[in-house]
C-alpha cells in the first residue's frame, strides 16, 4: 500500500502538513501521537495513566504499544489509496514493523526541518491554544533529543533502503509548506 510519511521535530508542523496532504491526495492521514493522546483522554484504566506518564515526560510510548495502534488504525481504516503517516516511525525497531505492516518502503519521506527557537516558540503558542499537559519544556526538550538521536538513524535506513528523504523548510508559511510538499509528489512521486 502506498505511503508517504511526513516527519520532523516536535512543533514543525508535520500533522498540519501531512492532514492538509493526505486531504488532496485522497489518502487516509494516520497520527499515532494523535491516537495515542486520544486513548489516554478517553480511558481511565492502567494503560492510559501509563501512557500518559511516558507522553508527559516526553518519552517515547514502548515499542509494542506503538505497533499495536498502527495495526488496529489499519484495520479500522483500510484505504487503497494509502496513507499519509505523521511523525512514525520514530526508531529502528519501528521502522523495521513499518515495512512488514505496510507490506511495502513508503514513496517518499518528507521532513520539516525547524530550528529550536522556532519549536520552542510554536509549543508556547500551541500550549496556549491547546493546552497540552505533554508540552513541557522538559518534556519537548527530551522529544527533541530522541529526534536527534533515534528519528536521524531512520533516516538513514530509509536512505539506505532507497527510500527518497525531502527536506523541507518548516520555518516557512502553512501553505508555502503545504505547495511545496503537493508539487513535490505530483512531480517526483505520484505513481
Amino acid at each position: 500500500m502506498k505511503t508517504i510519511l511526513v516527519m520532523g521535530p516536535q512543533g514543525s508542523g508535520k500533522s498540519t502538513q501531512a492532514k492538509l496532504l493526505a486531504d488532496d491526495l485522497g489518502m487516509q492521514f494516520l497520527s499515532v501521537g494523535e491516537s495515542l493522546r486520544s486513548y489516554v483522554n478517553n480511558n481511565a484504566g492502567d494503560i492510559a495513566k501509563d501512557l500518559k506518564s511516558y507522553m508527559n515526560k516526553g518519552e517515547l510510548v514502548p515499542h509494542e504499544v506503538v505497533q499495536m495502534v498502527v495495526s488496529l488504525f489499519l484495520l479500522e481504516h483500510p484505504n487503497e489509496n494509502g496513507y499519509v503517516v505523521d511523525g512514525y516511525p520514530r526508531e529502528t525497531k519501528q521502522y523495521n514493523d513499518f515495512k512488514r505492516l505496510f507490506d511495502e518502503l513508503p514513496v517518499a519521506i518528507f521532513v520539516l526541518d525547524l530550528d529550536e527557537d522556532h519549536i520552542m516558540d510554536r509549543i508556547s503558542k500551541r500550549k496556549e491554544l491547546e493546552h497540552r499537559k505533554d508540552e513541557t519544556d522538559d518534556a519537548v526538550k527530551r522529544r527533541l533529543e530522541i529526534y536527534r538521536t533515534r528519528t536521524k538513524v531512520v533516516l538513514d535506513a530509509a536512505k539506505k533502503d532507497n527510500i527518497p528523504v525531502e527536506h523541507i523548510d518548516g520555518s516557512a508559511s502553512v501553505k508555502s509548506i503545504q505547495d511545496t510538499l503537493r508539487s513535490l509528489y505530483r512531480t517526483k512521486y505520484h505513481v
